[in-house]
């Protein structure tokens, strides 16, 4: 599994590497992409109330995209 900062770069460099690639459909690639913000969002040592508002819609976008993607899998 890593440790938190090893997930974290592997989080950042998985997109480029999975870019154009045939392993995963356009919907689950723009899953990770909403992931990987959620993740940038969370790290930051401040946020403004704008931005907590913004993590807000994000998180509960990528929550119903990750439902509608695999149903079956527990969060």
């Amino acid at each position: 599994m890593g440790s938190a900062s090893q997930n974290w770069f592997f989080l950042q460099i998985l997109p480029i590497l999975l870019k154009g690639s045939a392993v995963v459909s356009y919907k689950v690639y723009q899953a990770l992409l909403l992931l990987c913000e959620v993740v940038e969002h969370v790290m930051v040592p401040a946020l403004s109330q704008g931005q907590v508002a913004y993590m807000d819609v994000i998180i509960r976008d990528y929550l119903e995209q990750r439902m509608v993607l695999f149903p079956d899998v527990r969060l």
